[in-house]
């Protein structure tokens, strides 16, 4: 599965489900032919509330969430140091993707031995300018 949550971490944060994807198939594509779900859309309610409150089952267990973030930068540092030019989500300053400028964001980027590569502004979910007020995130 591959899926984004958007936003600050915690209850501010949301899914984007129109982009996530299971077996190369959009995740409303593949639910309904899963069949394992009853009520896929009260059950992405669910999960999206799940990894909400993810954040402070791993506190109550290991006392901090840090160590996720150690395990992102194993991650991104192999894939710098591999040449792996891998597509990884990480944060970095726009200079017109997206329609925005002289801003930090995490979106896709190619991650190389240059470290960001290139972002990866194509995207199917996009519609539009983030700049603009029509702006839509299918």
């Amino acid at each position: 599965m591959h899926a984004y949550v958007l936003g600050e971490h915690g209850d501010s944060q949301f899914a984007a489900w129109s982009l996530t994807h299971l077996a190369g198939m959009k995740i409303d594509e593949f639910c309904p032919i899963c069949g394992k779900c009853e009520d896929w859309k009260l059950r992405r309610n669910e999960i999206e509330q799940q990894v909400k409150d993810s954040a402070y089952h791993i506190i109550g267990y290991k006392g901090a969430t840090c160590f996720a973030v150690g395990m992102a930068l194993v991650r991104i540092a192999g894939a710098i140091l591999r040449n792996e030019k891998s597509v990884l989500t990480v944060s970095t300053r726009l200079e017109g993707e997206f329609g925005l400028r002289d801003v930090c964001l995490s979106v896709p980027c190619i991650i190389s031995s240059m470290g960001v590569e290139r972002i990866v502004e194509s995207y199917e979910g996009w519609k539009g300018n983030a700049a603009d007020d029509n702006f839509i995130l299918n």
